[in-house]
Parts: C-alpha cells; sequence; structure tokens
C-alpha cells in the first residue's frame, strides 16, 4: 500500500528469478528451453512471447512437452473447392457457413427429440 493506493502485485512475482534464468540459459545455451518447476506452463510461455522468443522455437518446446497440437489441414488447391471446404467444414469461415452450421445443430436436435427417430438400449 503506498499511501491511499492499492498495488497490485501478480501472483508469480516470488518466480520472477526463475523466469529470468531460463530466459537467460535460453540465449546462453543456444536456443534451447528449460522450464523451471517453479513456474506455472502458463506464465512460462507468457514470458516467452514477451521476450519475443521465435514462434518456430515456443512450438518445438510445446511438441517436446507434450502439448496437444492443431495440425493445419492442407487446403483444396482451387478457390472454389476451398470455398465449398471452408464453408462445409468451419463455421467461422463466413456468415453462411455459421448459419448453415446452427441449421444443421437444430435439425439434429429436433430429430433427437422426435420418440421414433431415438436411439434406445
Amino acid at each position: 500500500m503506498i499511501g491511499n493506493e492499492l498495488c497490485a502485485i501478480t501472483v508469480h512475482c516470488a518466480c520472477l528469478l526463475y523466469r529470468v534464468q531460463a530466459v537467460l540459459y535460453y540465449y546462453q545455451s543456444g536456443g534451447r528451453l528449460r522450464r523451471p518447476i517453479e513456474v506455472p506452463e502458463e506464465v512460462f510461455l507468457e514470458e516467452l512471447e514477451f521476450y519475443q522468443i521465435s514462434d518456430e522455437t515456443i512450438r518445438q518446446y510445446k511438441e517436446k512437452e507434450g502439448f496437444l497440437m492443431e495440425k493445419k489441414k492442407a487446403l483444396p488447391g482451387k478457390l472454389w473447392q476451398r470455398t465449398v471446404w471452408l464453408f462445409c467444414e468451419e463455421p467461422e469461415s463466413s456468415k453462411a457457413a455459421k448459419v448453415r452450421h446452427i441449421s444443421c445443430e437444430l435439425q439434429t436436435a429436433k430429430i433427437e427429440n422426435i420418440p421414433a427417430c431415438s436411439v434406445s438400449d
């Protein structure tokens, strides 16, 4: 508390020394990343972004640590094929795709509630 003002201190201030040491180790070791046990994963990743460690290095670190990585899907080469594929597979690709996705979800919910169509064990 300074005067009448309350100072906000982050929860992980105690880990500051470990975070700085990890980044220093990265530069001294020629690009090897090692997270100190005392530093939580999400805080460590935030620090890597703050110190502008390359995206490729962060990706390699995540793979090594066993993070689930989203694979990039290869899009069709032709424009019309890519447009149709995105429309069907990616609801966020356009407003029309989002409307289609919502209508499909509603239709599925309606069909599931019809007694003749429900699956009984």
